[in-house]
């Protein structure tokens, strides 16, 4: 990860830390998100009417996504972790998940057996103008890690500044890195233990609808995809 990305991330998570341990924060940056499930969802299947039918505009994309390409992405991250989720913290436009390293497969054997916070990607957006929470996807096709559930992660650890740093219980990882060309990685990069689910987007009207997701997918072919995706990472990094 380049310097100016770690400073970046550095300085976004000690804001949203420093917010929960001192609550210097206002309502308008720092807002908990006490009930999730009822978070307005914007579908990421977005249609377009031609003269003949109606086209998803994901037509033909996912057949394209390989475990090879996948793979490439993901020897950009440092250390490999098979995770228990734990708890998600939600706020103005952040999750921090709480997940406890079962086993490292790569990187740093001290936080084995121990809680780390894992800064995930950000899908929440508080809309002042009406004092809700609006759930939208913006990159990615992941859901926040589920209490409970196991995940083989790729992350990174975030570099604070000492003085952070020291206040801190917990380390602090994250899903986001950069390859060598400064392009923004972070689609696959938790690998639930579970099979891949799809629901239909006629289904799907605020955030609780999919909730039990781990991956976002809406069609049959979508979840083949990301189960094989998942499958194969997971026979490599993590064999029975």
């Amino acid at each position: 990860m380049s310097k100016t990305k770690t400073a970046c991330i550095s300085i976004i998570s000690a804001c949203i830390l420093l917010s929960i341990i001192f609550g210097f924060a206002t309502k308008n940056s720092y807002v908990s998100l006490n009930n999730p499930s009822e978070a307005r969802f914007y579908l990421p299947v977005n249609t377009v009417t031609d003269d003949t039918r109606i086209v998803s505009a994901n037509d033909g994309v996912y057949d394209e996504v390989s475990f090879e390409e996948v793979d490439e992405d993901l020897q950009f991250y440092d250390n490999i972790f098979l995770v228990t989720a734990k708890k998600n913290t939600h706020l103005y436009r952040e999750t921090v998940t709480t997940v406890y390293v079962d086993k490292v497969i790569k990187g740093d054997d001290s936080v084995l057996n121990t809680d780390i916070w894992v800064y995930e990607i950000p899908h929440f957006y508080y809309s002042k103008g009406t004092g809700k929470f609006e759930f939208y996807k913006p990159m990615g096709h992941i859901n926040f890690m589920r209490p409970g559930s196991k995940y083989l992660i790729f992350v990174n650890e975030v570099d604070f500044v000492q003085e952070v740093d020291e206040t801190l219980d917990k380390r602090m990882f994250t899903i986001e890195a950069e390859d060598e060309e400064g392009f923004f990685l972070c689609s696959f990069v938790t690998f639930p233990l579970e099979k891949i689910t799809f629901v239909s987007p006629e289904n799907v009207s605020v955030y609780g609808d999919v909730s039990h997701m781990d991956w976002f997918c809406f069609t049959p072919e979508q979840a083949e995809v990301y189960e094989s995706l998942r499958s194969s990472v997971i026979d490599k990094y993590l064999p029975t």
